[in-house]
C-alpha cells in the first residue's frame, strides 16, 4: 500500500508540475483517475502507520498483550478500508488506468511547450514548484497550528519528486 501510495503521489506531481508539457485534458484525466486510487489508499495506509506508532510506544518486552490487543483494533479498524481499496483493484476502471499509464509511458500526450531543450522547459517549473514550496515555508511558525507544516510537507515532497523527475 505505501509504495502505490508513493507512485500514485510521484505520478500526481509530475502532472501537476509539468503540466503545461501535457496535453491538458489527457493530464487531467490521469490525474483524476490517480486522485481516486490516492482517496482509497489513504485510509488503509493511515491505519498502518498509526497502528505502527502505537506499536513502536509499547514496551518491548511484556506488552504482548497489548500488542495483541493494538493489532486487533486496527485491524478491525482497517476492515472497511481494507475492502474498499480491493474492489476498486477489481474494478475495469483500475485496469483502464493501469493501462492508460502504460500507454502514457510508451506515448505520453506532450504539448507543443514540450518541444526544446530539458533545461529550458523543465527546470524553471521545477523553481515554480520550489518557490510554491518556499512561501509556504517562511510563513511556518515553530509553534503554529498543524496544517501550515502539513501543507509545506506536501509542497516539500511536490518539489523532491519534480527534481528527482528531472535529475540525469
Amino acid at each position: 500500500v505505501h509504495q502505490l501510495r508513493v507512485a500514485v503521489r510521484r505520478l500526481r506531481t509530475v502532472l501537476r508540475v509539468f503540466a503545461p508539457m501535457f496535453e491538458q485534458d489527457w493530464a487531467d484525466h490521469l490525474r483524476r483517475e490517480l486522485g481516486g486510487l490516492a482517496d482509497v489508499l489513504g485510509p488503509v495506509r493511515e491505519a498502518e502507520v498509526v497502528q505502527a506508532h502505537l506499536l513502536r510506544l509499547l514496551p518491548a518486552k511484556g506488552g504482548e498483550s497489548a500488542r495483541d490487543l493494538v493489532r486487533w483494533a486496527f485491524q478491525e479498524r482497517a476492515r472497511p478500508a481494507e475492502h474498499d481499496l480491493q474492489e476498486v483493484l477489481h474494478e475495469p476502471r483500475y485496469l483502464a488506468l493501469l493501462d492508460a499509464l502504460v500507454d502514457a509511458a510508451r506515448s505520453p500526450h506532450l504539448a507543443p511547450a514540450a518541444e526544446g531543450p530539458a533545461m529550458v522547459v523543465l527546470a524553471p517549473l521545477v523553481a515554480d514548484a520550489w518557490h510554491a514550496f518556499a512561501v509556504r515555508a517562511e510563513r511556518l511558525r515553530r509553534k503554529g497550528p498543524d496544517t501550515p507544516w502539513h501543507e509545506a510537507r506536501i509542497r516539500a515532497k511536490r518539489v523532491r519528486y519534480a527534481a528527482e523527475a528531472v535529475a540525469a
